[in-house]
């Protein structure tokens, strides 16, 4: 439509609007008093609405930016001031404890618009593992026989540790003292805490009868 001369050109159709511009870029606040083609800039904002705060669980957390007008966008993820590689749709997904940090999101409109969101926070803890409620599977002493007699843990929790035994199998009739020691296949992700106690166990003695 045509507008008069002078008219400000801030808003249209109820949306604020940076600036208009012509075919050849030229940049206007108010109408001319001679016949053109504007093309409307608009202004929006970016939000991003969640951060994350949680223990590590292996669970991917999104988060999502927000923008205030519909259009085409390209986005832009930053986390800790620092250009996150290859982060480039309107979602980020954080799973790691490495993850942490603060992160915001710039995006750009079709027409060369750019803003900023607002900084979000994602605090990813490392998950606990508590040794001390490991238990030995161990109740009562071995006969001897002749064969090898281990202990063992109730369990390994494989795949978050690896446990090394130490004088846990024995043949011979004897009163034993066994140790483990841990270590964390993931340590990035988790915190080993507290340690297993020592298992005095014992293979005992094979009574013979020679009484008949």
């Amino acid at each position: 439509g045509m507008l008069p001369t002078g008219a400000d050109l801030v808003f249209f159709g109820n949306t604020e609007v940076l600036k208009w511009v012509d075919v050849d870029g030229n940049e206007y606040d108010t109408m001319p008093n001679y016949d053109v083609e504007l093309f409307p800039i608009y202004d929006f904002e970016a939000t991003i609405e969640n951060g994350v705060e949680k223990e590590y669980d292996g669970i991917e957390e999104v988060l999502e930016v927000k923008v205030s007008l519909e259009g085409e966008y390209t986005y832009q993820w930053y986390k800790d001031g620092v250009l996150v590689g290859g982060a480039t749709e309107k979602t980020l997904k954080v799973v790691d404890v490495a993850d942490s940090g603060l992160y915001y999101c710039v995006v750009t409109s079709a027409s060369g618009v750019e803003r900023q969101s607002n900084t979000v926070e994602v605090i990813i803890t490392k998950a606990k593992i508590d040794a001390s409620e490991l238990e030995w599977d161990y109740s009562n002493p071995f006969t001897y026989d002749g064969t090898p007699k281990k202990v063992l843990l109730k369990d390994e929790k494989p795949g978050l540790l690896y446990v090394t035994y130490f004088e846990n199998e024995y043949t011979n009739a004897y009163k034993y003292i066994a140790y483990v020691e841990l270590t964390l296949v993931d340590e990035f992700n988790y915190e080993l805490v507290g340690s297993v106690p020592s298992l005095e166990w014992e293979i005992q003695k094979a009574q013979i009868d020679v009484s008949g």
